[in-house]
């Protein structure tokens, strides 16, 4: 289960505390009637795991799992594949609250691939609990040719049985870029998207999906007189065009209930605030040599009044 808002922690406290009962009512019927009940734990071992991603999420919701997960013996998951590497940063451990409670955690994912641009592939999953199998058991391929019996074996830990450069890879980057190296990556990130944030809500045309709180920024962009019309037959197309330029290669993404918009992430060092402004100068560029009555199918009296 993942759980976001604060409202949804507390179906879920409600949720797991209706479970606990039904289970133990079942197996106190079942012992009555001296039939076999098979489960995977007692009622007292009940295990559900929930987890939440970094660094999507207030700090009440995470105090508030820490102490279900406690109470109700859940294994509490942290899902930090994209977010969590930014505890690199000294500026975000200090700065915000993305990582407060993470250390109440039974296992935390982290995609140095990702944040940190280490070579693909790289990813981990850390736990505080020394010897805990069950994450070998999960994902061993029980390749009998190559694994023995042995009672610890850590190539069966993972898909790739004995081909695990993985853990090399964030080593040699670690060793050559250091802690600060990667702290400042974070930084440089978070700032050059803030910057992008505030240069997409100043431009005409141009319209934020909601407030960024990481490295995405998701927007719009409405011609002058197509404010009102089909955001997302808009966005296909001026996406397509951008990218056919050569000159960018930008994404799109669509959510539930929302029209499809452009989705910049900002994370290369490289990347400047002038680059981001010439994606900006490109979308309109394109955008002004579409006959869009003939693409969107409507009059040019109809834009007209879509305008007004």
């Amino acid at each position: 289960m993942v759980v976001k808002e604060e409202n949804e922690v507390q179906e879920l406290e409600t949720m797991l505390s209706q479970m606990k009962e039904i289970i133990i009512d079942y197996v106190q019927k079942g012992q009555e009637q001296s039939v076999p009940v098979v489960l995977p734990h007692t009622p007292q071992e009940l295990y559900e795991i929930f987890d939440f991603d970094l660094p999507e999420y207030g700090v009440g919701a995470k105090d508030s799992l820490s102490k279900i997960a406690r109470k109700y013996h859940c294994w509490l998951h942290v899902d930090g594949s994209w977010g969590g590497s930014a505890i690199f940063s000294r500026e975000v451990r200090e700065g915000e609250d993305w990582f407060r409670g993470s250390g109440n955690a039974d296992s935390f994912t982290l995609n140095p691939h990702k944040l940190l641009g280490v070579p693909l592939q790289c990813s981990m999953l850390i736990t505080p609990h020394e010897g805990h199998l069950l994450f070998a058991r999960s994902n061993s391929t029980q390749a009998d040719y190559l694994f023995h019996g042995n009672s610890y074996d850590l190539g069966a830990g993972t898909i790739g049985c004995g081909r695990r450069p993985d853990a090399l890879k964030l080593f040699l980057a670690w060793k050559f870029y250091g802690q600060v190296g990667f702290g400042l990556r974070v930084n440089q990130a978070l700032n050059t998207a803030r910057q992008f944030t505030c240069l997409v809500k100043s431009r005409p045309g141009f319209e934020l999906v909601q407030e960024g709180s990481f490295l995405q920024i998701c927007f719009w962009y409405l011609p002058r007189g197509l404010e009102k019309a089909n955001r997302a037959k808009i966005t296909q197309i001026l996406h397509e065009r951008v990218n056919k330029t050569g000159e960018f290669l930008v994404d799109r993404s669509p959510l539930e209930n929302i029209p499809d918009f452009f989705r910049v992430v900002v994370n290369v060092p490289k990347l400047s605030l002038r680059d981001l402004e010439r994606l900006l100068d490109l979308i309109e560029e394109q955008a002004a040599v579409i006959c869009w009555d003939e693409v969107l199918g409507i009059s040019k009296e109809k834009i007209h009044c879509l305008s007004d």
